[in-house]
């Protein structure tokens, strides 16, 4: 229940203010994004903005369906660290669920503070990752050391599964996009 509450929140506050097309159209893929964009409007006799507000609302709609299958992909990452101490994938999956409350909370809050594309140099990566290094101290048993190595992994291990997401969010807002939706 934790979980559901929080993604709520989380995609309320992110997807007002985060994954928006023009912040993507800022960022590395910028320029065949918004090339794509006018020749999506020139297409439809509109205007970009449109365009851009359509595909927004698609990212934001795909991203809300996403980011719950996203908890089921990085469970993989502790149970391929403890898969031994611990065989069964749904422990690791409920400690996945927490660990994602306590990220949705944190990157939810850091969207509030900090939107835009500053947010991503926001210490939100930092935050999480002693949170993950204290959590697997005291859930895992793990010593100091042992436990930050592992949490740098599964850090890196939730970059990936939110990178997999917010690419696959994208990749949808731009196929309906180019249904003509």
């Amino acid at each position: 229940r934790l979980y559901i509450f929080i993604a709520t929140i989380h995609l309320l506050v992110i997807t007002a203010t985060l994954y928006r097309m023009d912040l993507f159209k800022a960022g590395e893929w910028g320029r065949p994004l918004a090339k794509m964009i006018d020749g999506i409007a020139k297409e439809r006799n509109t205007t970009a903005a449109q365009i851009d507000e359509a595909a927004s609302h698609h990212l934001a709609k795909a991203y809300a369906i996403a980011q719950y299958f996203a908890v089921l992909g990085f469970a993989v990452f502790p149970w391929l660290l403890y898969r031994r101490r611990k065989p069964y994938y749904v422990q690791h999956f409920i400690f996945s669920l927490h660990i994602y409350s306590f990220y949705f909370l944190g990157t939810g809050l850091m969207g509030l503070l900090v939107s835009g594309a500053t947010w991503v140099r926001s210490p939100s990566y930092l935050i999480t990752l002693v949170y993950l290094w204290f959590a697997l101290r005291r859930l895992y048993g793990e010593s100091w050391g042992a436990a930050l190595w592992k949490a740098v992994i599964l850090r890196i291990g939730l970059f990936i599964t939110e990178g997999a997401v917010v690419g696959i969010a994208l990749f949808y807002a731009i196929f309906r996009l180019k249904q003509g939706h």
